[in-house]
């Protein structure tokens, strides 16, 4: 029992560890929960040496179960909200289909016990496995997106990239919007206690765009008081890589060497870090408020995104579990 204690608060070690090396990384937040799963375990096993805490861990179980699907009504709940407001679109659902899952997911795993046939055991133990790993990964890609919230960037930056995200028409949208708010509450913190940095607004035009992302950026910032000699553009990038990449060679033909912070949307800023990484820029992020509604449909579409990172590795874990249960 104490094994697993140890073991537990190894993982948890390592986790700190790997996180401190580099906090871009699902498998850190993996590591956090597989420790406090042995943790809890080993408490659990000390703990139920009697029938009475036995059977108090038996209803506990069944409570999480209900839990879960009480967080599937609230996303689905969530996702009708999310329609209502932003419109009838693939994304916009995702909140609703993932709490469908979920209740589907818990409620399969209450009829367990009415599952006769081998065959239909097999299709519901293949059914758990996948889906179960699928919200395993999500609760690991959530959790390192918590953890990466906590990210406070020291005030002596030589720039600030403010990531674009679409245009209402040649102005910016309320999202965006608070992007480049945030970026100014760090450019004046910073300008009040050593020199600003200079800020580099990045999008390029989209089809349905009057004029590229970065030039609605920038006459905002104007607008706020932010002087046009400390705004730089980059108008060419069309994705968060590209924002990253194109930025970066912008500051290498600065400075050799530099500091920078990202500014995205909270929910956003542990992928565009991944991003960061993939391009070699050593840069954070810091995260600009988003409305609570639309919170949940956002980690849901940034979980996806996250998933097709890695959308190889995810799959031949898919078919190894496929694979083990039918020759198991």
């Amino acid at each position: 029992m104490f094994a697993f204690l140890i073991t537990g608060l190894g993982f948890v070690s390592l986790f700190f560890i790997f996180n401190a090396i580099d906090n871009r990384r699902v498998s850190n937040s993996i590591l956090l929960t597989i420790g406090l799963f042995i943790l809890l375990f080993g408490l659990v096993s000390i703990w139920a040496l009697d029938d009475l805490n036995t059977k108090i861990i038996y209803y506990g179980f069944i409570g999480a179960r209900v839990f879960v699907i009480l967080i599937g009504v609230a996303l689905i709940l969530n996702g009708l909200v999310v329609i209502k407001k932003e419109g009838r679109t693939l994304p916009n659902i995702l909140s609703l289909a993932f709490g469908l899952v979920l209740i589907i997911f818990i409620s399969i795993t209450f009829t367990e016990r009415f599952l006769a046939a081998p065959s239909i055991q097999r299709i519901y133990a293949a059914f758990i496995l996948i889906v179960g790993y699928y919200i395993f990964i999500f609760f690991n890609c959530f959790i390192s997106a918590m953890i990466y919230q906590l990210n406070r960037p020291r005030l002596n930056q030589d720039f600030i990239i403010v990531l674009g995200c679409g245009l209402n028409g040649d102005k910016v949208t309320p999202l965006l919007a608070s992007r480049l708010n945030t970026a100014k509450r760090f450019y004046l913190k910073q300008k009040h206690r050593t020199t600003p940095p200079l800020i580099i607004v990045s999008g390029g035009q989209g089809p349905d765009e009057l004029v590229a992302e970065a030039t609605a950026m920038k006459h905002y910032l104007i607008e706020q008081g932010i002087p046009e000699k400390h705004l730089i553009i980059e108008d060419k990038s069309t994705t968060t890589e590209e924002n990253l990449r194109f930025s970066k060679k912008i500051m290498d033909g600065l400075k050799d060497t530099y500091s920078s912070i990202f500014v995205t949307n909270n929910y956003h800023t542990f992928r565009a870090g991944i991003f960061a990484k993939r391009v070699h820029l050593d840069s954070g992020g810091i995260g600009a408020h988003t409305a609570p509604y639309y919170l949940p449909t956002a980690f849901v579409r940034e979980y996806i995104a996250i998933l097709m990172l890695h959308k190889w590795l995810h799959l031949c874990v898919t078919i190894l579990l496929i694979a083990l249960l039918i020759f198991a």
